[in-house]
């Protein structure tokens, strides 16, 4: 693959306001529809955005692309399409977490400690895996991406304002430093 072909896979992340970030994904139906995209082209895109991205995960709809996929960043990425958490741990504990389409808001949110997923492969394989730690929430936030849900959705409104205040400050913190640079906003 050469580098222009890369650049043309890259989409940009679509900003946190966009309407199809609320929408429930499409699932992708390798059978019968004719999807805008084939899988393995879906999987590179889904690879390629979110490095360009500097993304831990990437959920299809975060670019643009109305399909029930995602993406993990991890060595080897994990791509995911038409997911679901068929089983979770009944232990449920709190994490820092992030998304690209909020910068530098940090949230705790609480998940399920593990889960295991079903979904497809791009080469079209059915596959069942069991995620826990860092995978596993990436995993549930890319999926509740899917089905139209922010991450600030699934904070409480206590760790919600805590969060806002502390991003409000690192703001204030960004501006000072800029004015110090001689960069004013």
């Amino acid at each position: 693959m050469t580098t222009n072909d890369i650049e043309d896979l890259v989409r940009p992340l679509l900003k946190k306001d966009d309407p199809i970030l609320r929408k429930e994904a499409s699932d992708y139906d390798f059978l019968t529809d004719t999807p805008d995209i084939d899988p393995i082209k879906l999987a590179h895109t889904l690879a390629q955005s979110c490095l360009a991205a500097a993304a831990p995960g990437l959920a299809a709809n975060q670019i643009g692309i109305d399909e029930r996929a995602l993406i993990i960043n991890a060595d080897p990425m994990i791509c995911m399409i038409n997911p679901t958490i068929v089983d979770f741990d009944k232990e449920s504990v709190y994490n820092d977490e992030a998304s690209v389409l909020f910068p530098a808001m940090i949230l705790k949110i609480k998940r399920p400690a593990s889960i295991r997923v079903r979904y497809m492969a791009p080469n079209t394989e059915i596959l069942t895996a069991k995620y826990d730690g860092v995978t596993s929430w990436m995993v549930q936030q890319m999926v509740d991406h899917l089905d139209g849900i922010l991450f600030t959705d699934r904070a409480t409104d206590v760790h919600l304002e805590i969060a806002k205040k502390e991003l409000k400050k690192w703001k204030a913190n960004q501006k000072i430093i800029k004015v110090e640079n001689k960069i004013i906003l």
